[in-house]
C-alpha cells in the first residue's frame, strides 16, 4: 500500500499545478453549476482517455506515447506527439514564470517594507533572479527523481492554501453578517449558469487534468504493474484533484467577487498583503520551484529526440527516442551530451522566462496551451489510437472523447483568442505578464466620503484600499471623477470640431 499511495501522491502532484489558481476565473466565466459540472465531465473524460491510451499501448506492445504514435501512424504521428508534448511543457513553464512574477514581488516588497506599485521594475527583476538562482540549478539536475519524494510536501502546501482560502472567506462573510455595513454595495451578482464562458474555461480545465504523459512512467514504476492497479491510482488522483479544484474554484470565486469586479486567472494576485497571505504565496512559490524541473525534464528529452536524434536517424525508428531516455541515458549506448544537455536546459528556461515577461496574463497562456496542445495530447490522440486499434469495442466512448478534444482545439482556441483581443481593445489590465497590476475595485459614488467607503468595504477590499490609487496618487473615487470630467471636455471639443468641419465643407449638420 505504501507504493500505491506514493504513486498516487506523485501523480496527483503532477496533475495539480498552477491551473488551480485559475479555477475561480473558470467559475466566474461559467457560473457555479456549469463550472462544477464541467470539471466532473472533464475528469471522467480524463479517466476514459487514460485507460484508452494504456490499453492501446498494451495491445500493440509499445512502451511510450511516441512509440505508440509511430507504430500506428508512422514518423508523422511521432512528430505530432513530440511537438505537442514540447508545446504542452513550454506553455506550462511560461505559466509557472507568470505565477512567480505575481507571487514573489508581494513577498519581497513586504520584506522591504514598501508597496509593490512603487517598484515598477520589481516584477521583472524578481522573475529573472528566481529563474537564474533557483529554477536553472534545479533544472540542470541529471535525474530529478529525488524531487518525487517531496510530493507529499508539495500537496501539503496546496492543502494549506485551501484551508487558508476557506478561513479568509469565512472571516469575510461572518464580518458581513455581523455588520451589514461592511458588505460591498457594488458587489457583482454571482453567476450560476453562464454558457457563454464555457469554451473559454474548457481548455484550462482540460489542461488542469492532463496526466496522460505520465502514465507510462507510472506503469513502469510499479513493482507489479497492471491496468487494474493503474486505474485505481488514476481514479484516486483524478477524483481528489477534481474535488480540490471545485473547492478552490467555488470558494475563491466567493472570496474575490466582493472586492474585484473582474476576476483574473491568478487567485493569489487578488490576495490581500498580510503576513499570512505572503506566507501562503511563499509556499506556493516553493511548490512551483520543485515542479519546474519535473516539467522541464520530458520537454528537454523531447527536444533532444526531435532535433538531435533525428540527425542520426534514430528518432524516426522504434529503436530510439524519448521512451529510451531514462535518467539521461540513451538505450543505444550513450547519454545526452553535456553540451546539448546544458544548452537545451538554458534555452528552455530563458525562452519560457521571456514568455512569462511578455505574454499578457496567465489565463491566456493556460487557455491557449490547453486548447492547442492539451487537447491533442489528452483527448484527440488517445481517442484516435483507440479507434484505430479496436474496431468493435469502445468506439462510442472514443468518438465522444475525440469530439471533446476537437471542440477544445477549434472552438476554444477561437474563444481564447477572441477574448484576448477584446481585452486588448478594451484596455483591460492584466494580472500577470506585460500588463501586470492588480484589478481596481468597483468605484464608489463620487460624493461618498473616503471614511464611509472604507467602512463599507469587505475585509479583502480593505487590504487593497492602499492600492486603489492611480499612478498620480489620486484616490480612485477622485480619479474616476477627474477622468469623467476630462472625458466630458474631450467629447465637447470633439463635437465642436466635427461641427466646424461639417460647416466648412457645406455638409450640413454634423453627426452626434
Amino acid at each position: 500500500m505504501g507504493e500505491f499511495f506514493q504513486a498516487a501522491a506523485t501523480l496527483t502532484n503532477s496533475i495539480v499545478g498552477v491551473t488551480v489558481l485559475a479555477m475561480p476565473f473558470c467559475f466566474a466565466q461559467c457560473g457555479f453549476l456549469l463550472a462544477g459540472l464541467l470539471l466532473i465531465l472533464v475528469s471522467l473524460a480524463t479517466l476514459k482517455s487514460s485507460r484508452m491510451l494504456l490499453t492501446c499501448a498494451l495491445a500493440t506492445k509499445q512502451n511510450s506515447f511516441e512509440f505508440l504514435a509511430h507504430y500506428l501512424y508512422g514518423p508523422m504521428g511521432k512528430l505530432i506527439v513530440e511537438f505537442s508534448m514540447i508545446g504542452l511543457s513550454l506553455g506550462t513553464l511560461v505559466a509557472f514564470h507568470i505565477i512567480v512574477g505575481d507571487l514573489c514581488p508581494q513577498v519581497v516588497a513586504a520584506l522591504l517594507g514598501s508597496d509593490p506599485a512603487s517598484l515598477p521594475n520589481l516584477r521583472g527583476v524578481v522573475m529573472t533572479a528566481f529563474a537564474a538562482g533557483v529554477i536553472l540549478p534545479l533544472s540542470l539536475m541529471r535525474d530529478p527523481a529525488s524531487l518525487a519524494r517531496i510530493s507529499f510536501v508539495s500537496l501539503s502546501c496546496y492543502a494549506g492554501f485551501l484551508l487558508h482560502l476557506i478561513g479568509l472567506t469565512l472571516q469575510q462573510k461572518i464580518s458581513e453578517l455581523l455588520n451589514p455595513a461592511l458588505k460591498n454595495p457594488y458587489e457583482a451578482p454571482y453567476n450560476w449558469f453562464r454558457p457563454s464562458g464555457l469554451f473559454y474555461a474548457l481548455p484550462i480545465m482540460c489542461l488542469a487534468f492532463s496526466c496522460q504523459t505520465q502514465l507510462f512512467l507510472l506503469y513502469d514504476s510499479l513493482s507489479q504493474p497492471s491496468i487494474k492497479t493503474v486505474q485505481k491510482i488514476l481514479t484516486l488522483s483524478v477524483t481528489s484533484s477534481c474535488v480540490f479544484y471545485i473547492f478552490v474554484g467555488a470558494i475563491g470565486y466567493v472570496a474575490c467577487n466582493a472586492s474585484h469586479p473582474v476576476i483574473h486567472g491568478d487567485l493569489t494576485a487578488m490576495y490581500p498583503s498580510t503576513p499570512l497571505c505572503n506566507l501562503v504565496r511563499l509556499f506556493l512559490v516553493m511548490s512551483i520551484a520543485v515542479s519546474f524541473p519535473v516539467i522541464i525534464y520530458p520537454c528537454r528529452v523531447s527536444v533532444f529526440s526531435l532535433f538531435y536524434l533525428r540527425q542520426t536517424g534514430l528518432s524516426d525508428t522504434p529503436s530510439g527516442g524519448l521512451g529510451d531516455i531514462i535518467g539521461g541515458q540513451v538505450s543505444v549506448g550513450g547519454v545526452i551530451p553535456e553540451t546539448q544537455f546544458r544548452g537545451i536546459t538554458v534555452a528552455i528556461v530563458v525562452g519560457t522566462l521571456a514568455g512569462g515577461l511578455l505574454l499578457p496574463n496567465v489565463e491566456f497562456v493556460l487557455g491557449i496551451t490547453g486548447a492547442l496542445t492539451g487537447s491533442v495530447i489528452c483527448y484527440i490522440l488517445p481517442a484516435s489510437f483507440s479507434l484505430t486499434v479496436f474496431k468493435s469495442s469502445g468506439r462510442t466512448a472514443a468518438a465522444a472523447i475525440l469530439a471533446v478534444g476537437l471542440l477544445a482545439l477549434s472552438v476554444s482556441t477561437l474563444a481564447v483568442l477572441t477574448k484576448q483581443s477584446e481585452n486588448f481593445a478594451a484596455n483591460v489590465p492584466a494580472v500577470g505578464g506585460a500588463g501586470h497590476g492588480h484589478p481596481r475595485l468597483q468605484p464608489p459614488p463620487m460624493d461618498m466620503p473616503e471614511r464611509q467607503v472604507k467602512a463599507e468595504m469587505p475585509p479583502l477590499a480593505k487590504h487593497n484600499w492602499k492600492r486603489a490609487v492611480n499612478t498620480e496618487g489620486v484616490p480612485i473615487n477622485q480619479s474616476v471623477a477627474l477622468h469623467r470630467n476630462h472625458d466630458d471636455r474631450t467629447t465637447e471639443e470633439s463635437q465642436s470640431t466635427r461641427a466646424a468641419a461639417a460647416a466648412a465643407s457645406g455638409g450640413g449638420a454634423a453627426l452626434p
